[in-house]
C-alpha cells in the first residue's frame, strides 16, 4: 500500500487561515444574530407591558365609569319612584332598577378578581362595601315608597342614600386618580425600559462595531499573509517582491541594485528522500538564511517550489554568491537537530540604465538557467549572449515539429566493446539533427528540448526508429547486438512509459534481447518511486536497464541497492586523472562494489589503450569510446554488425 504523503506545510497553513476566516465570520454571526434577538426580546417585553397595561387600564376604567352610570341611573329610579302615583309605573320602575342592582353586582364581583392582590384592592372593598349598602338600603326606600311613606323615604334618601352616594363617588374618583397615576408610572416605567434596551442597542452596536472592526483587521491581516507572503517560508512572495520593487523611492534607485534568481540544488532529492515535511523544514531555514543576510533596502522572496529572488546592493552581490553557494542548515525534528549542508545555484543580473523590473527578473532566470547548465560555476552573471541563446533556443522549438514530420534527426550507433576479445557487444543509439544538409550537434538542441519539455517525444522516436532498423536488420538475416536508447527524466511523469516502450517494440515484433533502456543517475532523485516501479516492470518483461552517467551527481550507494538494474555506465568523467593513485583506488572500488552487486558494469570515453588496459585491470571490461569507434550512421555501423572484430594497435 502506497503510503499516503503527509500534508506539506504551506497546505497546514492555509488550512489554518481559512478557519481562522470561518471562525471569524461564524463569530461575527452568531454575535449579530444573538445581538438581534436580544433587541427584539426587549422591544416585545416593552410592547407586550405596554398592551397589558392599556387593556388593563382601559377596562377598569370604562367598568367604573359604566358602574357610576348605572349608580346614576339606579339613584333616578328611586326618585322616581318615590314621586310616582302610579302602581304600574312602579312596578316598571323596580324591574329596571332590579336589571342594574344585578348588573352592578356582577360589574362589582368581576372587578373583585382583577384588583385581588393589588393596590386597587383596597379601594374596591370601600367601593362595593358602598355600593352594596346603597343596594341593601335601596330596597327599603321601594317599601316606603309602596307604604305611601314619601316623606320617610325622601328622608331616608337624604340621610342614609347620600352618604353611601358621596362615599361612592369620593371612592370613585379616588379609584380614577390612582388609576391615573398608574397609567402614568407605568408610562414611566416604559420610558426607563425604551432607554435600557436603547442603550443596550447602543452597546450591542459598539459592540458588533468592535467586532467587525476586529474581523476587518484580521482579514487584512489574513489577506495581506495570503496575498504578499509566501504560506511555507513565511518570507515575501512574488508579487510582493514586485510590489516592493515598483515602489517609486525604490525605482530611482534600482539601478544600484542585483536581481538574483537562486535554486537549491538537488531539492528533489530531499523530498524523496525524507519526505515532503522535511523539504519544508529546509526551505523555510533556507527563506530565514535569505532573510538574516538581506540588509535594510533589500529583500528577498520565494517564488515557487525550490527557486528565490532577492534584490541585493551592486556591491554586496560578490559575498551573498559566495555564501550561498553551500550553506549548513539546523533542521529541527523530532528525534533531534540534523545538519544539512545545501548547495545552491545562482542567476544575477546587474540592473543598468531605465530597466523594468520584469526584464530584470527575466534576466536573472536566463542566468540561472546557464548555471543549471554549466559545468563550472553555480553562479553566473547575465550577459546578452544569453538573450541571444534563448532566442537560438525558441527557433529551435519552433522547428522541431516540422524536424520531427519531415524525419530530419537521424539515429547514430556508438559501439560498445567487450575488452577481453575486441569484439562488439552492444551499442547505445544516439542522435543527430541534418538539416539542409548540415549537422547540428546534440549539444545545441538536447538541453533545449530537455528544459522545454520536447526531449520526450524525440526519445520516443529514435526508440521507433531503433526497433524498426532491429526488424530490419533480421530480415535481412543480420544479427543485431543490444542497443541501449537513452530516456529523459520527464518520462517518469508519464504513467503509461512502460507500456509505450512495450507497444513499440509489439509493434516491430523484435525481441525484447535487443532491448535496453537507459535512465540518468539524477532521474532517481526527481522521482525514485516511479523510477523503481519502471525499472521493476521491464525486468518482469525481460528487458534490460541501465543507469547512465553514474558518478555526476548525487551518486548514491542506496540506489544502486534498492534498483533493480542491469547496467551501471561510468561517466566519462571518472577517467579523468586516472594518473594518480588515490583516483585509480577510487575506479577499483567503485567497480568492484557494482561487481559484487551483481551489475554490470561499462565506461564511457574511452579514448587510450592506458585507459582500456586499466580499466580491464579493475576488472571493468565493457568499454565505449573513440579507441574503438565514434558514433556511426545506420549503414556504417550495419557494416560494423557484419565485422564485430577490432584491431587496436
Amino acid at each position: 500500500m502506497k503510503k499516503i504523503k503527509e500534508k506539506s506545510k504551506g497546505v497546514i497553513k492555509k488550512q489554518k487561515m481559512t478557519r481562522l476566516i470561518r471562525l471569524s465570520v461564524l463569530f461575527l454571526s452568531i454575535t449579530g444574530l444573538f445581538s438581534i434577538l436580544y433587541l427584539c426580546y426587549g422591544l416585545y417585553n416593552i410592547t407586550n407591558q405596554y398592551t397589558n397595561m392599556t387593556r388593563r387600564d382601559y377596562l377598569t376604567t370604562e367598568t367604573l365609569q359604566t358602574l357610576e352610570e348605572q349608580l346614576y341611573q339606579h339613584q333616578s329610579y328611586i326618585f322616581e319612584h318615590v314621586v310616582s302615583n302610579s302602581p304600574e309605573f312602579q312596578d316598571s320602575l323596580e324591574k329596571q332598577t332590579s336589571g342594574l342592582k344585578s348588573s352592578m353586582s356582577s360589574i362589582l364581583y368581576a372587578l373583585k378578581d382583577e384588583m385581588k392582590d393589588t393596590k386597587f384592592d383596597i379601594r374596591y372593598k370601600s367601593l362595593s362595601s358602598n355600593i352594596f349598602g346603597y343596594l341593601y338600603d335601596a330596597e327599603s326606600i321601594f317599601e316606603m315608597s309602596h307604604n305611601g311613606e314619601s316623606e320617610k323615604a325622601n328622608i331616608y334618601m337624604e340621610e342614609s342614600l347620600m352618604d353611601y352616594i358621596n362615599t361612592v363617588n369620593s371612592v370613585l374618583k379616588s379609584f380614577d386618580n390612582m388609576i391615573r397615576e398608574d397609567m402614568k408610572e407605568a408610562r414611566t416605567e416604559l420610558e426607563n425600559n425604551t432607554k435600557k434596551v436603547l442603550i443596550h442597542a447602543v452597546l450591542l452596536f459598539i459592540i458588533l462595531l468592535c467586532c467587525a472592526g476586529t474581523g476587518i483587521v484580521i482579514s487584512i491581516m489574513i489577506s495581506n499573509e495570503m496575498t504578499n507572503f509566501d504560506p511555507v517560508t513565511g518570507i515575501p512572495n512574488y508579487d510582493k517582491f514586485i510590489d516592493v520593487c515598483e515602489k517609486k523611492h525604490m525605482r530611482k534607485t534600482f539601478s544600484e541594485y542585483a536581481v538574483l534568481s537562486i535554486n537549491i540544488k538537488g531539492f528533489q532529492y530531499f523530498n524523496q528522500q525524507h519526505g515532503t515535511d522535511f523539504g519544508d523544514e529546509i526551505l523555510t531555514e533556507y527563506a530565514s538564511f535569505l532573510r538574516k543576510a538581506t540588509n535594510t533596502g533589500e529583500i528577498a522572496a520565494r517564488i515557487n517550489g525550490d527557486t528565490f529572488i532577492a534584490l541585493i546592493k551592486k556591491d554586496r552581490v560578490p559575498v551573498i554568491a559566495d555564501y550561498i553557494k553551500q550553506i549548513t542548515l539546523n533542521i529541527h525534528r523530532k528525534d533531534g537537530t540534523r545538519k544539512v549542508v545545501v548547495n545552491s545555484r545562482c542567476g544575477i543580473y546587474e540592473t543598468a540604465g531605465n530597466i523594468d523590473v520584469s526584464t530584470a527578473l527575466d534576466y536573472s532566470e536566463t542566468a540561472l538557467k546557464e548555471a543549471k547548465n554549466s559545468t563550472n560555476s553555480d553562479c553566473i552573471w547575465y550577459s546578452e549572449t544569453m538573450t541571444e541563446s534563448e532566442i537560438a533556443a525558441k527557433e529551435t522549438i519552433a522547428k522541431f515539429k516540422d524536424a520531427i514530420k519531415n524525419e530530419e534527426f537521424s539515429v547514430y550507433y556508438q559501439p560498445k566493446v567487450n575488452m577481453i576479445d575486441d569484439k562488439l557487444c552492444g551499442c547505445e543509439a544516439l542522435v543527430r539533427w541534418i538539416k539542409d544538409g548540415q549537422t547540428i550537434p546534440p549539444f545545441k538542441f538536447i538541453p533545449v528540448l530537455e528544459s522545454e519539455g520536447y526531449i520526450t517525444e524525440l526519445d520516443m522516436y529514435v526508440f521507433e526508429h531503433v526497433c524498426q532498423h532491429i526488424s530490419k536488420w533480421k530480415e535481412q538475416g543480420i544479427e543485431p547486438v543490444r542497443i541501449s536508447s537513452n530516456f529523459s527524466k520527464l518520462h517518469l511523469k508519464n504513467k503509461r512509459f512502460a507500456d509505450d516502450v512495450l507497444e513499440i517494440i509489439e509493434k516491430y515484433g523484435i525481441e525484447k534481447k535487443y532491448i535496453e533502456i537507459e535512465l540518468t543517475e539524477s532521474s532517481g532523485y526527481e522521482d525514485f518511486d516511479a523510477m523503481t516501479e519502471f525499472v521493476n516492470r521491464m525486468k518482469s518483461e525481460k528487458i534490460y536497464t541501465a543507469i547512465d552517467d553514474f558518478g555526476t551527481g548525487y551518486s548514491s550507494l542506496s540506489m544502486l541497492k534498492d534498483l533493480d538494474i542491469d547496467v551501471v555506465k561510468l561517466d566519462k568523467s571518472f577517467l579523468s586523472g586516472a594518473e594518480d593513485k588515490a583516483h585509480k583506488k577510487m575506479i577499483e572500488n567503485v567497480v568492484r562494489m557494482i561487481n559484487d552487486l551483481q551489475r554490470k558494469v561499462i565506461c564511457e570515453g574511452v579514448e587510450t589503450r592506458q585507459q582500456a588496459e586499466f580499466l580491464k585491470s579493475v576488472e571493468c571490461y565493457l568499454a565505449q569510446g573513440y579507441l574503438y569507434d565514434k558514433p556511426l550512421p545506420h549503414d556504417e555501423f550495419e557494416q560494423r554488425l557484419l565485422n564485430p572484430s577490432y584491431k587496436i594497435k
